[in-house]
């Protein structure tokens, strides 16, 4: 019976001695099982990915909820930009019509990256505030094709932050 398993398992190191020391067999019998996870930086084609699904997500949420606030007058249709709506207004045909005291940097024809991300963040405080508004108020000029819009009752361009000048220098 000296063959039989002893209680505490002990293994040879390479130089012949004994030791209790565990941590190396167990290295070598997990080796193949254990691996590394690599940390994984956000590149550019990903934080583009993330960017567009951003800006994806806020106009389908708002098709999901609908309108969830009273309009007086016009009824708003759509956002088109950080400073456009299109609004169907009875007399008028639907038509896109500028926000008095907004003014917001094209995304699509943006200069540099700043104007850009400029032009995607008030598209989105927009969006944001007419959102939350429980009643929007549209007082239309057709001919110039302008709009200024009340959101419970306070002018909508006091309410959004504006835009830093010359954002490309």
């Amino acid at each position: 019976m000296r063959n039989a398993i002893r209680p505490s398992v002990q293994h040879r190191s390479r130089d012949g001695g004994r030791t209790a020391d565990l941590s190396g067999l167990r290295h070598s019998l997990t080796q193949g099982v254990r691996r590394r996870r690599k940390r994984r930086s956000l590149s550019l084609p990903r934080l583009l990915a993330i960017l567009l699904l951003a800006v994806a997500a806020v106009p389908v949420a708002d098709a999901i909820a609908g309108s969830g606030h009273a309009s007086v007058g016009c009824q708003l249709v759509s956002i088109v930009d950080g400073d456009t709506v299109t609004l169907d207004c009875p007399g008028h045909d639907r038509r896109e019509h500028q926000i008095m005291g907004l003014a917001s940097p094209p995304v699509l024809g943006a200069r540099c990256l700043s104007e850009a991300w400029w032009g995607i963040r008030s598209e989105i405080a927009l969006r944001t505030k007419v959102w939350q508004s429980r009643e929007l108020e549209f007082i239309i000029e057709p001919r110039a094709r302008l709009a200024l819009v009340f959101a419970d009752g306070v002018p909508l361009h006091r309410l959004i932050s504006p835009v830093p000048r010359d954002l490309c220098t």
